[in-house]
């Protein structure tokens, strides 16, 4: 059962601003720079089998800053590259939904960009890499909307609820197996992923039957929420909190 760490890079200029970026290859702020560095207290390389990134600047100098570098560099994976979102590059949502009336990426379609079919096909390679791997432990540095994408596609979830995982740059999430099966005691798919202690407890999913997870951080929280910060990252072993159902 192989337990899949994801890193979404540190802050940029246009993550700062809220503009959707995908293929522009932009670099960290400097607090995006700090916020990589503060990996290095929390994440130990070693733990880690496979070790992947984007190929995009702001998710592998994420990775770099991290400490994963010489052996621990990451293996570049294509198919972890952000959701194209064609001619919505560099928009913010209000600035769309200008044009395209309640827009989002999970609900209508980027025009010339990625189809959710294609952003699907491409992440299950990752997930089947990952999965077929045979390590403990695997961790991949990416961006915000293909990260949770992956989550969906990992926990069998329909692309259109990753709406309902809010995933801020600069955190770390885990997503875990119980008996080689992506359930919880509910019988619903298992999403591990810890809360940042920022994100209020009162802040739950319009369906939150499916995708909420009562989490030890350090007391049980109900939320959808987003991973934890860097800094708020456990010290050691690269263990996650406990689930409960």
């Amino acid at each position: 059962m192989t337990r899949l760490f994801l890193i979404r890079h540190g802050e940029t200029e246009w993550s700062k601003h809220g503009k959707h970026t995908s293929v522009t290859d932009l670099p960290l702020t400097e607090l995006g720079e700090e916020q990589a560095r503060k990996l290095l207290a929390h994440l130990q390389p070693a733990d880690f089998g496979l070790v992947l990134s984007s190929p995009r600047r702001r998710a592998w100098v994420t990775a770099e800053l991290g400490g994963f570098i010489g052996r621990y560099a990451p293996k570049i994976d294509e198919d972890l590259v952000e959701w194209s979102y064609g001619g919505f590059e560099g928009l913010t949502s209000d600035q769309i939904r200008s044009k395209v009336p309640d827009w989002t990426i999970w609900t209508h379609p980027a025009s010339g960009g990625e189809t959710a079919g294609q952003v699907a096909a491409r992440l299950d390679r990752v997930i089947a890499r990952v999965r077929t791997s045979g390590v403990d432990q695997a961790i991949c540095f990416g961006h915000g909307h293909a990260l949770r994408a992956l989550t969906m596609r990992w926990l069998d979830f329909d692309l259109s609820l990753g709406v309902q995982f809010p995933l801020d740059t600069s955190t770390v999430s885990v997503l875990g197996e119980e008996k080689n099966q992506r359930r919880c005691g509910s019988g619903m798919p298992r999403f591990d992923q810890r809360l940042a202690l920022r994100v209020a407890s009162s802040r739950r999913p319009a369906d939150s039957s499916r995708t909420a997870a009562r989490l030890v951080v350090p007391t049980t929280i109900t939320a959808s929420g987003t991973g934890v910060p860097f800094s708020n990252a456990p010290t050691s072993g690269a263990t996650a909190p406990p689930m409960t159902n």
